[in-house]
């Protein structure tokens, strides 16, 4: 993640720019991203650390949506300069790769022009991967393909003087999520005069924007549970597309979006309409508890409406911004922000992402049309897949923005081999949470339980509908971890992994059926063995799990 730093201006540059404003003023007209005036005459300080005290460098901060003009140094410490006063207090929003994303009110301490923050902000170590599904399937042919969503065809060659076999793994993975999750994906897109009055080589910024996102979209699987929908904003926000799995229909309608015409009234930046209109999109879907909300969020410079001219940015258009991120926050909507050609440092962007969780990318080229279809929008960063048995890594291997993963790995038939399947949630950070699977040329095998159970597939055999099922995982005694919540019918199914940092569910689960307890079975490998077929009262094993031995044998 870059920082963005201001370039001090020439005496020619700041009068021709100064000329331009005063044109634009006399005539009433609206641009959308100029800063009102970025000279900095208040600065806030402040320290930031992790979880075990140590100092967290190359953070990114930002205060009420201003970005920090330099990033945490190797001491922790933080400088934020602003041209507007502060208040008592401050949202104060940090972030960094690694860490869960921070957003809290602060208490400063004024110094005439200068402000420190009470007491040190600590940083919380990202959590692991919430959800995964494998399947392996085996790859006989000398010349082996496989088909992704809507790519091309892609064929791998033969290998056999490097494996004896191939098979093709593939499956999902998201962050926060689950067996039944409905993926909601927004796009929001740019639209103000701006976008089409700067040009990027001999394309327009929202041209740019257009195709990054027909990019994106073709990375995506049509599939009943992934919705996708549209937002356009310029001075106002429109809904050209509410939520829909039919996938040509979005790319039809991004193909005819067109944006503001520079220096009209339509044409300035309002990030607040966007955000408020994407709460009330979520709405109109109903999305349920396990469900993911999630924006793609693109722009060219920074908020300068609803406040005032339109023409520069206001104190009340980046707060404005700022507190529909956190209405955002409290529906559970991750905004993913990409700054396209950004020249500016006073951009709210690296805010919302981190006040609702996200990822905050900047691309200043073309470069965003080839990196944002890289991108998961799910809350992850990359997948990793390790033969542990010939201790090779499986290279090639794709993760789509919708959390779906695929690629092939190579196999020995000397032995079984161990497959190490890691989702990452950062990218420089521990890997305690995996899955191991265990294949053969034919494809994936069972084994017994090992290193505790990750997942568990259970069956409600109860006479009744629309049960309240919960899942409590042991922890240190009195206290538990709830790791499934969630209503379930008669002879319905129903998935739920560890809550452990290495999703593990430790010695035994307790299951309550609307309130009481029903079943507890043993997730420590230990006996009474837990076996695909076992009861315990009104539930049964249909499908598990282990950390290191992946599917568990029925016959144990």
């Amino acid at each position: 993640m870059r920082h963005l730093i201001a370039v001090t201006s020439n005496l020619a540059s700041f009068t021709i720019t100064f000329l331009v404003l005063l044109a634009l003023l006399l005539s009433g007209c609206q641009d959308a991203d100029t800063e009102s005036d970025n000279t900095p005459s208040y600065t806030i300080s402040g320290t930031i650390q992790a979880e075990d005290a140590s100092f967290v460098e190359n953070a990114l901060v930002t205060i009420d949506g201003i970005e920090a003009i330099a990033l945490t140094d190797a001491n922790g410490d933080f400088v934020v300069a602003s041209a507007d006063d502060f208040e008592s207090t401050a949202l104060l929003s940090a972030s960094k790769d690694g860490f869960e994303s921070y957003s809290q009110e602060v208490t400063l301490i004024n110094d005439g022009d200068t402000y420190k923050i009470e007491g040190v902000i600590t940083l919380a170590e990202s959590i692991p991967w919430d959800y995964i599904e494998i399947e392996v399937q085996p790859s006989n042919s000398e010349e082996r393909t496989f088909k992704s969503a809507r790519q091309s065809v892609l064929t791998i060659a033969g290998r056999d003087d490097v494996c004896d076999c191939t098979v093709t793994l593939s499956g999902k993975a998201y962050k926060v999520g689950g067996k039944k999750t409905t993926a909601y994906i927004l796009l929001a897109v740019d639209a103000s005069g701006s976008s089409s009055e700067k040009t990027i080589g001999d394309q327009t910024v929202f041209e740019i924007e257009i195709n990054a996102l027909k990019a994106l979209v073709n990375r995506l699987t049509e599939d009943e549970k992934l919705n996708v929908a549209i937002i356009r904003f310029a001075s106002e926000a429109t809904l050209p597309l509410a939520f829909t799995t039919d996938l040509e229909a979005v790319i039809s309608t991004l193909n005819g979006m067109t944006p503001e015409t520079p220096r009209t009234s339509g044409a300035a930046t309002n990030y607040q309409a966007a955000l408020e209109l994407a709460i009330e999109s979520f709405k109109t879907e109903n999305p349920k508890k396990k469900d993911i909300k999630t924006m793609v969020f693109l722009s060219d410079g920074i908020p300068t409406h609803p406040f005032d001219s339109g023409i520069t940015q206001e104190k009340g258009d980046r707060l404005s911004a700022v507190e529909a991120a956190k209405q955002l926050k409290e529906e559970n909507i991750v905004v993913n922000t990409f700054a396209v050609n950004v020249v500016s440092k006073l951009t709210t962007l690296p805010a919302i992402s981190a006040i609702t969780g996200g990822f905050y990318y900047d691309h200043e080229t073309e470069a965003t049309i080839n990196s944002i279809v890289k991108y998961s929008l799910v809350g992850l960063k990359g997948i990793e897949v390790i033969n542990e048995t010939t201790d090779t890594q499986a290279l090639g291997f794709e993760l789509f923005p919708d959390g779906r993963f695929s690629g092939e790995v190579c196999l020995t038939d000397d032995s079984h081999n161990y497959i190490k399947v890691t989702p990452l949630v950062c990218e420089d950070c521990e890997k305690p949470a995996y899955q191991k699977v265990k294949a053969s040329c034919a494809g994936e095998e069972c084994s017994a339980c090992a290193g505790q159970f990750t997942m568990l597939e259970l069956k409600y055999n109860g006479p009744l509908e629309n049960v309240a099922i919960r899942v409590e995982q042991l922890k240190k005694a009195p206290k538990t971890d709830t790791i499934f919540d969630d209503t379930v019918s008669a002879q319905e199914t129903f998935q739920f992994f560890g809550s452990a940092k290495d999703k593990t569910m430790g010695p035994n689960i307790l299951i309550y059926v609307n309130d009481v307890l029903n079943a507890e079975f043993i997730t420590s490998c230990g006996e009474p063995k837990t076996l695909p077929g076992l009861v315990s009262g009104d539930i049964e094993v249909v499908r598990g799990y282990s950390r290191n031995g992946g599917l568990i044998c029925a016959g144990g």
